[in-house]
């Protein structure tokens, strides 16, 4: 298995949708325009990277992503893993 999909299984196993840092900037501006501090729930994941190291992804929590889409607004990346590991979520 390769190490990046350890990582995303490992994410969604722990309830978790990582993000990249131009899509926590657009949920922080959508959380700002909706006036709305309790749509999306950010945590961090914890993992060690090939080299042994500790590393930090952040994330939202499935849920959060879960909802986002029900809403409509969801960015793609979003979308795109609960697709792909919305089923091993805990």
């Amino acid at each position: 298995m390769s190490a990046t999909k350890r990582f995303y299984e490992g994410c969604a196993a722990a309830g978790m949708c990582p993000v990249h840092s131009g899509t926590l900037d657009v949920l922080d501006r959508l959380e700002l325009d909706d006036n709305s501090t309790d749509l999306i729930c950010y945590c961090e994941y914890d993992y060690h990277g090939i080299d042994r190291k500790l590393y930090s992804q952040g994330c939202i929590t499935m849920e959060s992503a879960k909802r986002l889409i029900s809403l409509g607004l969801a960015t793609d990346e979003i979308e795109c893993f609960v697709e792909c590991w919305g089923e091993v979520a805990a």
